[in-house]
């Protein structure tokens, strides 16, 4: 049971990756400098 729980997250975690990359980049610059202010 764990062990299918734990191949699924990692089959999952490439998916979770790339859909991350693609919400930080529609983020404007100008809003990511102002987080780091």
């Amino acid at each position: 049971m764990l062990a299918g729980g734990l191949s699924l997250g990692l089959m999952i975690l490439p998916t979770i990756i790339k859909t991350t990359e693609e919400a930080v980049k529609s983020i404007p610059q100008s809003f990511r400098e102002g987080s780091l202010a």
